[in-house]
């Protein structure tokens, strides 16, 4: 239900199963699009492709929309990678990671 709330389409229009199908279906199709947008711009920012937010780069589709509105003639990979681009956030930031001593703490409070 997330990948379906991602793109829009977390409601039901149809109640047929044919409707439902297709809806299913698409969004299967849109979410592995945007895996492999991620998975190539990961190589073209040469960084791994689990550090590239999917839901950006879904977001940053509707920029570079725009930008080809107004005259952009390069590619989405090269627009998305260029470092003009950076502040669509794309590339996620490294989270430090928990310490041993504050699991423990939590189960000493047994949460």
């Amino acid at each position: 239900m997330q990948c379906k709330r991602l793109l829009h389409l977390s409601y039901l229009w149809g109640s047929t199963a044919n409707a439902i199908a297709l809806q299913v279906w698409t969004t299967v199709l849109l979410y592995a699009m945007l895996v492999d947008l991620c998975g190539e711009l990961g190589q073209a920012l040469a960084v791994s492709a689990e550090r590239i937010s999917v839901e950006l780069t879904f977001r940053s589709l509707y920029h570079y929309a725009r930008a080809c509105q107004q005259g952009e003639t390069r590619g989405l990979i090269a627009w998305l990678s260029d470092p003009a681009q950076g502040d669509l956030g794309l590339v996620k930031r490294h989270r430090a990671r928990a310490s041993p001593g504050g699991r423990a703490r939590t189960d000493a409070l047994k949460l």
